[in-house]
């Protein structure tokens, strides 16, 4: 599955191509929205990406397993990253309501079962999220509500959570 849309306006929005049993579908609405997405070496990679608002940017990156990423980002300069290296159950979601809001994630591999949620419900809210992961059964549930939140959070090793 490839599904895309892009308005007319045409917002930059580079697909790579992917290895068997990706799947990529990406909306996008309003003004210079920006989502790159490389799907590079893909097993179960899967991607989902909205867009409403104005310059918004995202991008994402998988290399693995059974990746799998999901975002909305609804709102004015969000600014979202993802990248899923490697040799695990890896999954991504993000929703993002508000103004300036930005988020960085990074889930290393080899053998862990990761999990990231984050929703940023306000205004100008910071999370870099890292999994730096050699086993482990991995997870950051995390949740930003109001405005300047900053929040920065690493994990290594085995039987993590952080909710």
């Amino acid at each position: 599955m490839r599904i895309f849309w892009i308005p007319p306006m045409m917002m930059l929005a580079t697909i790579s191509p992917a290895h068997a049993d990706s799947s990529s579908a990406v909306y996008m609405t309003g003004d210079a929205q920006i989502a790159n997405i490389d799907q590079s070496m893909a097993m179960s990679a899967n991607v989902s990406v909205d867009q409403i608002g104005q310059l918004n940017q995202i991008v994402v990156k998988q290399s693995g397993t059974a990746d799998d990423a999901t975002i909305l980002s609804d709102g004015q300069s969000q600014n979202h990253s993802v990248v899923q290296n490697g040799q695990s159950a890896n999954m991504t979601s993000i929703s993002s309501f508000g103004v300036s809001n930005r988020s960085t994630i990074l889930q290393g591999g080899i053998a862990g079962i990761n999990d990231i949620y984050l929703l940023q419900s306000g205004n100008n809210n910071i999370a870099d999220l890292q999994q730096n992961v050699i086993g482990g059964l991995n997870s950051i549930n995390l949740i930003q509500n109001g405005n300047d939140n900053v929040a920065s959070l690493a994990q290594d090793g085995s039987d993590n959570s952080i909710d």
